[in-house]
């Protein structure tokens, strides 16, 4: 980041500056208001599109770019909730992922804070796996070959993945122990021997437990 911001300050006598005129924000809302009531107390006239109206006060190629603008908003309008759902990746992902099991081969597990870096690697490798391999195939088939269907497919997937860390939450919801009732006690057990364990509390109880974790409910 600070290697780009010199090149850019070092560069700047090089650009055409500008000066802004108007104001885009303001100018494209005034058209679509004016469309709009020219539509509906305009009398007689007929046009393709409802912001075409505005053409005896705008500029049709202004006009052009406010369509353009508007097609593009709604693929827009989920984005806040994208980014609040994929923001919890670094809170409630995370803790997601510490009541998960972690192991990708019987030597290597993941970690849960881990998953961010690999996120960007991923990101790095599939950039020219999609532009060198994938693209070009769905091109031969007429398949997404413009780039806003490529980011509507994009979003629907997000919106998939989402849906399936949801259904895994309820999933280990649904197999968390709930609190032992009145009368009752609950122990976890965790054996690091190389063997079996019998494990006897005052009488009440023995338990076998067996390499690795064993749970317990009994009633004093």
């Amino acid at each position: 980041m600070i290697v780009a911001i010199i090149f850019f300050f070092s560069g700047k006598r090089l650009y055409r500056m500008i000066p802004p005129k108007g104001n885009v924000v303001v100018e494209t809302i005034g058209c679509i208001k004016h469309a709009l009531g020219r539509r509906c107390t305009g009398k007689g006239l007929s046009r393709d599109h409802w912001l075409d109206y505005a053409d005896d006060k705008y500029d049709k190629s202004f006009i052009k770019d406010v369509r353009a603008a508007l097609r593009v908003m709604y693929l827009y309008l989920p984005l806040p909730i994208f980014w609040a759902l994929y923001d919890q990746q670094g809170s409630r992902w995370t803790l997601q992922a510490t009541r998960m099991d972690g192991a990708i081969t019987p030597s290597f597990s993941m970690q849960p804070d881990q998953m961010q870096a690999v996120n960007a690697i991923l990101i790095l490798l599939f950039i020219p796996i999609f532009d060198g391999v994938i693209y070009p195939v769905l091109a031969k088939c007429n398949t997404l070959t413009r780039p806003l269907k490529r980011m509507f497919a994009g979003g629907m997937l997000a919106g998939l993945s989402f849906v399936i860390a949801a259904l895994i939450q309820i999933i280990i919801e649904n197999n968390t122990r709930v609190a032992p009732s009145a009368g009752h006690f609950d122990v976890t057990f965790a054996n690091v021997l190389p063997c079996k364990a019998n494990v006897t509390f005052n009488g009440i109880f023995t338990s076998n437990v067996e390499i690795g974790r064993a749970s317990c409910r009994e009633r004093v």
